[in-house]
């Protein structure tokens, strides 16, 4: 995981996982994230959260609604990262945005300090609730 300015000027700081490196071919399949030739395997932990496995590393996400939804294959060029939401439906990552400069990244994030949910499922909550089990954990 690591933390940058929004791209686009948002003025805001914001949260992505780092999915591809320089050379990595990184792609999606019928909603499944393929790196390098390799289909993710996504396992379901609860109603709304699942664990997504590739290259030997595994993360939590909030799968896709869509799960058709494919993109071509794009091999991540020198000195770029790919970067995607956990929350999958979010596309404001490297989906939209397109490979990052490793320059843009502010810093590597090493634990959760704070974690609230705001969402009812889809709907905004008007006060979070805390995620203790996240708080104060470590972060590979």
């Amino acid at each position: 995981m690591v933390a940058l300015d929004w791209p686009g000027g948002r003025d805001k700081t914001c949260l992505k996982r780092v999915i591809g490196v320089a050379g990595d071919r990184v792609e999606f399949a019928q909603g499944q994230l393929v790196i390098n030739g390799e289909t993710s395997r996504i396992r379901s932990v609860s109603q709304e959260l699942a664990v997504e496995a590739v290259a030997g590393k595994s993360w939590v996400i909030w799968p896709p609604g869509n799960q058709d939804a494919s993109a071509p294959p794009l091999v991540v060029p020198r000195g770029h990262v790919y970067l995607l939401n956990d929350k999958r439906i979010d596309a404001e990552d490297s989906r939209s945005w397109g490979p990052v400069n490793v320059d843009e990244l502010e810093a590597k994030v090493r634990f959760v300090w704070l974690s609230l949910d705001w969402f009812e499922g889809s709907q905004v909550r008007s006060w979070p609730r805390p995620r203790w089990q996240r708080m104060l954990r470590s972060i590979d």
